[in-house]
């Protein structure tokens, strides 16, 4: 068998069902390598009742196994694709911004990455995007 090094990684990922499932549901899960899952694993708020949400854990699992999760996904992807395209299609009605995210291959998601030209103050257009439009966006300076 292949040996397993259990001292690599360091990276910790904290995801929540919140955004895929549905907003009331106050429940997640920890990716991380097996060593610090361990280290977390032996907390005894993790192992008593099985965990801090026994209830909703098991309702989340039941929906993991019936595919419910699986097919609410693929209509967030749908819905998210189609949000995409739709904003990628006005933003490229305006021919002084570069859309950096177009040639990405998208089943959906939250993300548009946009570069405005020198001329454009992105500050006064997220005022007019929010006053106008409620549409928010970060704006940050790519070095």
């Amino acid at each position: 068998g292949e040996e397993v090094d259990n001292n690599r990684g360091c990276c910790i990922s904290v995801s929540s069902f919140t955004k895929i499932f549905a907003p009331g549901v106050r429940l997640g899960w920890i990716e991380a390598p097996p060593r610090i899952i361990q280290c977390l694993s032996n907390y005894g708020y993790i192992n008593s009742q099985g965990g801090n949400a026994p209830f909703m854990g098991s309702i989340m699992a039941n929906a993991m196994e019936l595919g419910l999760l699986d097919s609410y996904l693929d209509k967030l992807r749908i819905e998210y694709k189609e949000r995409y395209e739709l904003v990628c299609g006005i933003l490229q009605q305006e021919p002084r911004l570069s859309i950096l995210s177009i040639d990405e291959p998208r089943a959906g998601g939250y993300f548009i990455w946009v570069q405005f030209p020198p001329t454009i103050n992105a500050d006064e257009f997220l005022s007019y995007s929010i006053d106008n439009y409620g549409v928010r966006f970060k704006n940050q300076s790519i070095p």
